[in-house]
C-alpha cells in the first residue's frame, strides 16, 4: 500500500492538490481581542470597564503576533478597537473627576444631589458621607 503525503497530486489524474495542512494561526486570541475590544467601545461611558477590556484586548492582540509573520487582521481590528475604548473611556474618567469638584460647589446641583440622597437613604449629602465614613473605621 502506497501512503501519500497531504499535498500530493490528485490520484486519478485530475490535477487537483489535496491541501490538508491546518492554518495554525491564532484565532482565539484574535477572537478574544476583536470581542475585548468591541466590549471597550461600547463600555466607555463606565471608565473603568473599558480600561479593564481595552487592555485585555491589546494583551490579546499581542499574545498573536508570531515573530516573522504578520499580525492577523482580526488582531489588528482588535487592537485597534481596545486602544479607540480605552481613550474614549480614559477622557470619560478624567472628565468626570475633573468636573466632579466643579458640580459639587454649584448649589443647584448641590441641591438636587441632596434631594437624591434624601430620597433614597433618608439623608443628605453630607450626612451620608460621614455616617459613611464613621462606620468604615
Amino acid at each position: 500500500m502506497e501512503y501519500r503525503s497531504c499535498n500530493s497530486p490528485d490520484p486519478y489524474g485530475n490535477g487537483v492538490q489535496f491541501n490538508n495542512t491546518r492554518n495554525n494561526t491564532p484565532a482565539g486570541f484574535a477572537i478574544a481581542s476583536m470581542v475585548c475590544g468591541i466590549l471597550s467601545i461600547t463600555m466607555c461611558c463606565t471608565g473603568f470597564f473599558s480600561l479593564f477590556f481595552g487592555a485585555l484586548g491589546i494583551l490579546f492582540a499581542i499574545l498573536t503576533n508570531r515573530k516573522g509573520k504578520a499580525m492577523p487582521g482580526m488582531s489588528i481590528a482588535g487592537l485597534s478597537t481596545s486602544i479607540v475604548g480605552m481613550l474614549v473611556g480614559f477622557y470619560f474618567l478624567a472628565a468626570a473627576f475633573i468636573q466632579l469638584p466643579a458640580m459639587l460647589q454649584d448649589p443647584q446641583y448641590r441641591r438636587e444631589l441632596d434631594a437624591v440622597y434624601e430620597q433614597q437613604f433618608g439623608m443628605d449629602f453630607d450626612e451620608f458621607w460621614e455616617y459613611y465614613l464613621q462606620n468604615m473605621q
